[in-house]
């Protein structure tokens, strides 16, 4: 089997063990329950600092990556993700979850998502749609897999989520440090064709398409997240009487779309371009925000279903064209810090899901985070018709540099 298979292969479990993170709406049932001092809204909180520390560590990753000091982040992140996970599991009051979980493992994770990512997908020129999509696929996967084993072993039992917390901050150690060993850190050569296609992250800031991608993946993730950290309790308040067990089936349900959500819109942006797929992201997530209206009244679990499937694929989406646009637009050589910078909309993101629980806690429902949602759906729609010229005008520019680089070394 050829090496980069292989890397492939380690680089999805990894991140299928790091994106734990994003079953937080499952994970944090049995908390509530031992510290019923917590309400909704800290919950949210929570998931929102452990999305902005996720754009940090990812930041960091590509800091360190530029200044040839790649695999110190993954060693760090191996030191500070099992940490996390102890402190959350010994923790009395919100501030200590906070630290541990919304802080330590979010930084971690996005040390992770960046280094995986910018180290694999440079092994597949050409498919970094897809390769994006396979990679992210296994991170998207997180919830499905180990939520409902969770939600198995702590019934009966809120308290036993800490020794669970402890179990998997062992399990981190050991993962982390395995992918640190068999993922080495590749760092493009300085002088060569290549690096005339690069953007450098100083330049891309200023570039419209920047902007542009920015603001699309902040609607498409807000909207997204704003239903996810949510997704256990909308369910429980749109169907009554509802198992805990399936709860955790309908939260999975998001991530089974989620996952083929990234393999799916990668596959699109390889084969149909760009502008489809943000198209096919934008449709999906209007007609899942609309479902959950119309279920709101009706209660129906199939309408649910429908809507959490298509919410996960619109959802999913979105990081995998974040990912490969950014390869296709500003080149390979400066990646993985401008992957982090066009992350860092998840800092704005991530408060999609605050609002989302102080709503609820405000309406006792969730119809008005529905309709937000469509309202900032609408301007991604916009958005779209922007997108074309500024990619060519990217576009030329690299023509240009490649010609004067092609001309300098004839």
């Amino acid at each position: 089997m050829e090496k980069r298979i292989i890397r492939l292969f380690i680089g999805t479990i990894v991140l299928l063990m790091s994106g734990l993170m994003y079953a937080w709406s499952v994970l944090s049932i049995p908390i509530k329950l031992d510290l019923p001092s917590i309400n909704q809204g800290q919950i949210s909180l929570v998931f929102s600092f452990a999305m902005a520390s996720f754009c940090l560590g990812g930041l960091a990753n590509g800091l360190l990556k530029i200044l040839g000091r790649g695999k110190i982040s993954i060693f760090l992140a191996t030191i500070l993700m099992p940490l996390g996970y102890i402190i959350s599991s010994l923790s009395t009051d919100i501030t200590q979850i906070t630290v541990g979980y919304g802080i330590l493992v979010g930084f971690s994770v996005g040390i992770v998502y960046a280094y995986i990512l910018s180290n694999i997908t440079c092994l597949f020129p050409g498919k970094q749609g897809i390769i994006s999509g396979i990679l992210l696929f296994g991170f998207g996967m997180s919830s499905l897999v180990f939520g409902p084993i969770y939600t198995k072993l702590v019934a009966g039992s809120p308290d036993l989520w800490r020794t669970l917390f402890r179990y998997y901050g062992v399990i981190m150690l050991a993962v982390l440090f395995l992918s640190a060993i068999f993922i080495p850190d590749q760092n493009p050569k300085k002088d060569n064709i290549e690096d005339s296609t690069s953007t450098r992250p100083s330049s891309m800031v200023g570039t419209s398409a920047f902007w542009i991608i920015f603001l699309f993946c902040l609607i498409a993730s807000g909207t997204g997240l704003a239903i996810i950290s949510q997704g256990a309790n909308i369910v429980s308040t749109s169907i009554r009487n509802i198992s805990p067990e399936k709860i955790a089936l309908y939260i999975g349900i998001i991530s089974i779309s989620n996952g083929f959500g990234r393999i799916l819109v990668g596959h699109l942006f390889d084969t149909l371009g760009y502008l489809f797929s943000m198209r096919f992201i934008t449709i999906t997530a209007l007609l899942s925000q609309l479902l959950l209206i119309l279920n709101t009244s009706i209660g129906s679990n199939t309408l649910i279903l429908i809507a959490f499937i298509l919410l996960g694929i619109s959802y999913g989406g979105a990081p995998s064209f974040n990912s490969a646009i950014a390869i296709k637009l500003f080149g390979q050589r400066y990646y993985s810090i401008n992957l982090s910078l066009l992350n860092l909309q998840l800092l704005i993101a991530s408060t999609f899901s605050t609002i989302s629980g102080n709503l609820f806690d405000k309406y006792n429902s969730y119809l008005p985070t529905f309709y937000l949602s469509i309202g900032a759906v609408l301007i991604a729609f916009i958005l779209i018709y922007f997108m074309q010229k500024s990619v060519e005008t990217i576009e030329k520019s690299v023509e240009k540099n490649i010609r004067h680089k092609q001309a300098q070394k004839a």
